[in-house]
């Protein structure tokens, strides 16, 4: 067992695994080096700290899981790659005694406790306001992630909630970004210069807004309105600079929610015992209008770090409510 140092002014002891995803996209990780940093300025002993090389390979992090069982850790912090295959797993781990806690991605197990964002409320909001701002009618392109991995599928359901809203958009076009903001400029470049008419909003799967943005500035078009989730700092100080510009996006602050996740977790692990096993943020959703209050004035629009604010996540007041005994285990995210 690991030492029992000091966090939030309470001792915590234990030694803890991670096992997360491939960090392909740029907030996944920040975020997972944010948790990994946390943890360890709390002073528990990390014993595993791994990822698959792949977003899709759940076979290689039900390995990695394995793996970390075999270590008989106190807790086990996990982004599934997908929720359902690493569901047995989740309940050998408490049969054994050793908590989980899922971040980003819920598992539907009453054995694990779920650290997550609503991502399809994030999707669906976002979308459905901007289709509404161009009049509910007219052809949007979409970029789109990785296929098949769980924010996708989120993305996804948002996307078609909105649409079943707003029946007279047409989805006129389909990109792959893959999260990943140059190949997401590359597609929509690619994508103008075989459709020269251009499209009449964009909406996106997350982190890609300002690169977007780019490629239509780089192929000679006006950059259409646009659902930015996932926002960047560049993409929200060109709309905070363009008041007019029809923009939608949501803060969803990488560094904040894994502190979060870790302070969650140290919680659990003093026996703090959570009151539910779903632990849910609704993402701070943006606008033209709300936009300018979180963009610092020397903000360059080309700058793709992700937006953030201490003022959005989950203050220290509402995560004591999520447990029995709040006064054990830091009192604070850091």
């Amino acid at each position: 067992m690991a030492g029992a140092p000091e966090v939030g002014g309470l001792a915590v002891e234990g030694e803890l695994a991670l096992v997360g995803t491939a960090p392909a996209a740029p907030f996944i990780a920040v975020y997972q080096e944010a948790l990994a940093a946390s943890l360890e300025s709390a002073g528990v002993e990390i014993v595993l700290n791994v990822a698959p090389n792949d977003p899709s390979d759940v076979p290689g992090q039900l390995q990695q899981f394995s793996q970390a069982l075999s270590l008989n850790p106190d807790i086990i912090f996990l982004n599934p790659v997908a929720p359902e295959p690493a569901i047995d797993l989740v309940n050998e781990a408490h049969a054994a005694g050793i908590p989980v806690v899922s971040l980003v991605v819920p598992i539907d197990s009453p054995n694990a406790v779920s650290v997550v964002y609503n991502a399809v409320l994030q999707s669906m909001t976002t979308a459905s306001s901007l289709f509404g701002a161009i009049g509910g009618s007219g052809d949007v392109l979409e970029v789109t992630g990785v296929p098949g991995i769980p924010n996708q599928l989120f993305w996804d359901a948002g996307r078609d909630h909105a649409l079943e809203l707003c029946p007279e958009i047409e989805i006129v076009g389909s990109v792959q970004g893959l999260f990943q903001p140059p190949l997401a400029q590359q597609a929509v470049v690619q994508y103008l210069s075989t459709n020269p008419a251009g499209v009449d909003a964009v909406i996106q799967t997350g982190t890609m807004g300002w690169a977007v943005r780019d490629a239509f500035v780089q192929s000679g078009h006006e950059v259409p309105p646009m659902q930015d989730v996932g926002a960047s700092q560049g993409m929200a100080a060109y709309a905070a600079q363009h008041p007019d510009y029809l923009y939608y996006g949501s803060i969803t602050p990488p560094v904040s929610m894994a502190q979060g996740a870790a302070q969650i977790g140290l919680k659990i692990l003093a026996g703090a015992g959570p009151r539910v096993n779903q632990v849910v943020w609704a993402p701070h959703i943006i606008d033209s209008s709300t936009v300018g209050d979180f963009v610092d004035p020397s903000w360059t629009t080309d700058d793709g770090t992700d937006l953030t604010s201490d003022e959005v996540y989950f203050t220290d007041e509402q995560t004591a409510e999520f447990f029995t005994n709040p006064e054990l285990g830091p009192q604070s995210a850091e």
